[in-house]
């Protein structure tokens, strides 16, 4: 009976193989060797490898097999110059660092290009986003129901009166052009504002030094219901004080919010 022998086989591993295969790639893109493909934006070449963008993006990949050129050149368009070295750089070494506030046009340039492990994260990102706006809404409704509950109560601590005395409110903007509001000798910075819920939040001006002062505009009503809360005196006695002051003139009708 023949015996039949089997030949061991041995299994080898390249322990760093994914470190040097991208640091290989970043190599050869660095000192622009084997490059074959040049993307063109703003007016500026960039080179690279048709093999590295056909594997990160299947849009590179369908150009390239419909277009079997030898060195292609690649025209992107309504696309910043640095938005597509940061997207070479993610490309060659799987990560980049981009600041947040260009995020978001960052990960559409992404998705257009269909960059894999950008275009789940630019999905995510709209979510992200999306779930904050709800929730910021959901918060505005609140502190607005909030406002309008505690101005509802303080009117019925005294059943003989119908209205509320509010002290006249007047709006104006700083020496910058923002929006501002005094009150009671406090002058308020706008803080946050809503067209959807016509409504208007403000701080003290003096919220740098620790003041939690506050009111805010609903509907057009002021809503007095963080007046008590400063920590220090008020800048100025009265409008017309305040008016005087600024050498601005006096001799006006101060408006009341009801």
């Amino acid at each position: 009976m023949a015996t039949k022998l089997l030949s061991k086989e041995f299994s080898l591993r390249w322990n760093d193989f994914c470190n040097n295969l991208t640091s290989g790639f970043l190599s050869h893109l660095n000192e622009n060797n084997l490059v074959d493909v040049t993307i063109a934006v703003e007016g500026q070449l960039l080179a690279a490898h048709k093999l590295v963008l056909s594997v990160c993006s299947p849009y590179f990949k369908n150009i390239f097999k419909e277009n079997p050129c030898q060195h292609p050149v690649i025209i992107l368009k309504d696309v910043k110059h640095t938005e597509v070295i940061s997207l070479l750089k993610f490309m060659y070494q799987g990560e980049v660092n981009i600041k947040q506030d260009d995020l978001s046009t960052f990960l559409k340039v992404a998705q257009m290009l269909q960059i894999k492990g950008l275009e789940d994260e630019s999905v995510h990102s709209r979510r992200i986003t999306n779930r904050n706006n709800k929730t910021r809404k959901k918060q505005v409704v609140e502190d607005n129901y909030n406002s309008i509950k505690k101005l509802k109560n303080e009117s019925n601590v005294d059943g003989d009166k119908d209205d509320v005395y509010v002290e006249p409110v007047v709006y104006r903007l700083s020496a910058r052009g923002r929006p501002q509001l005094v009150h009671e000798g406090y002058v308020y910075n706008m803080t946050s504002r809503s067209k959807v819920y016509n409504s208007s939040h403000y701080r003290c001006a003096e919220q740098h030094r620790g003041c939690r002062g506050k009111c805010s505009v609903i509907a057009e009503r002021f809503m007095p219901t963080g007046v008590h809360e400063h920590n220090h005196p008020p800048s100025y006695q009265s409008e017309y004080n305040y008016r005087k002051k600024k050498g601005l003139d006096t001799d006006i009708r101060e408006r009341l919010v009801q």
